[in-house]
């Protein structure tokens, strides 16, 4: 196998993958942010342990998708993700396995891709659940506690300092000597070829217009993790297309779907349509005669059509700023799906820390909503509190509050 610029994982291609995945500095996963970035030195000491991969080719070895904290495992995952077909299935089977385990590890989730690719092969002995149970060579890697166990295995400690910060950084051949006994990561490449993919071929069903294919098992599995992970970087009404399609791919499969996707993915109106109308009420009350006209007509009109309908009334009078914050956009508004009332066990939680129930929130009376807000939105209130207070601005969040803890 070729591997001379080969890229697979972040290290190698200074994370353009990365910025195509997640083009905008919000759309980062939160462990990204924090994450280490691991100098040329400290990826050179690091203990075979820490990869998931190690590629063996006629005599040279190359270290991929190192797991070292959570944003490192999750950089790892997403390449690994982009770029596992550019490795022959040994290699992808042994990666999938290791990068599932050190997922479980940080407590991070693993996607379901990864734990199909890794087709029942067990991860290496060093990343196993049991963090004190990993094989290590006594004389060179002495027991130490939980909290010091992932700096001892990775070697990190040497090169950021701490408990025995000033010893000289050992070079990579001397690490070899002061790793575990034994790591199954390793996988000969030398005489393995990635699968031959015909690059012309084109998918016969795409979730998004001529994107993200729907064709295979696996195919479905990405466009559900990509879904998760991207989807506040699409158009709302591409949400809705993109979860419609897999939806119904993945149902054919038997695959079960995120709740988010379930949510997009519906074709009927959701039960609490009118707690967003409700919600828009509130936030341009100078145009309460639109989202009236709206309400009356969505007995009429199919849900595609009042999608539209809501997308186009929240551009033209400002609302669409607020997409993704207090107000929800026009096409999770629309489509059905299980609502968020189903999984919340209580419904805010102030500065001071006291926690506002569902029950709290259900229990205040109407003629209070009234003395302080529009009566329809008193009306969608009492139906379904927990959508609107979840909808709302914190300073009104902060009112309807004050109103729960007094009754």
């Amino acid at each position: 196998m070729k591997t001379a610029g080969l890229v697979l994982d972040f290290y190698d291609d200074g994370g353009e993958i990365l910025k195509h995945r997640c083009p905008t500095p919000e759309s980062l996963p939160e462990a990204v942010k924090t994450a280490h970035f691991l100098s040329p030195e400290e990826r050179d000491v690091l203990r075979d342990e820490a990869f998931a991969l190690i590629l063996h080719n006629d005599g040279a070895q190359l270290r991929k998708f190192a797991c070292v904290d959570e944003g490192n495992t999750v950089l790892s995952t997403l390449y690994f993700m982009e770029t596992a077909d550019r490795l022959p299935k040994e290699a992808v089977k042994v990666a999938a396995a290791n990068l599932v385990a050190f997922n479980e590890e940080f407590g991070l989730p693993s996607p379901a891709f990864l734990k199909e690719a890794s087709g029942g092969v067990e991860c290496q002995e060093s990343v196993k659940k049991n963090p004190m149970a990993r094989k290590r060579d006594s004389k060179n890697q002495p027991y130490v506690g939980d909290e010091a166990d992932w700096a001892q295995r990775t070697n990190l400690i040497s090169v950021r300092g701490g408990a025995d910060s000033g010893r000289v950084i050992p070079t990579a051949n001397q690490m070899k000597t002061a790793g575990v006994s034994h790591v199954e990561n390793l996988v000969d490449v030398s005489a393995l070829e990635p699968e031959i993919r015909l690059k012309n071929k084109t998918a016969s069903r795409h979730a998004l217009r001529d994107g993200y294919s729907l064709d295979s098992y696996s195919d479905v599995l990405q466009a559900i993790d990509y879904f998760q992970w991207n989807h506040a970087n699409f158009e709302p009404k591409d949400r809705h297309e993109y979860a419609v399609k897999t939806a119904s791919r993945a149902d054919e499969l038997g695959i079960e779907l995120p709740e988010i996707m379930e949510r997009y993915g519906s074709t009927a109106y959701a039960p609490d349509v009118e707690a967003h109308l409700a919600n828009r009420r509130s936030m341009a009350p100078d145009f309460r005669q639109v989202w009236d006209d709206l309400q009356e007509k969505r007995a009429m009109i199919e849900p595609a059509k009042f999608a539209e309908l809501l997308e186009e009334a929240d551009r033209l009078y400002g609302l669409d700023y607020e997409w993704g914050g207090a107000v929800f956009d026009p096409y999770y508004a629309t489509f059905g799906g299980r609502g968020p009332t189903e999984k919340v066990a209580w419904a805010y939680e102030g500065h001071d820390g006291t926690k506002i129930t569902e029950q709290e929130l259900r229990a205040i009376p109407k003629t209070e909503i009234e003395k302080n807000f529009q009566t329809d939105f008193a009306q969608a209130f009492s139906l379904d509190p927990v959508t609107i207070f979840d909808s709302m601005p914190a300073d009104t969040k902060q009112v309807i509050a004050r109103m729960a803890r007094a009754s």
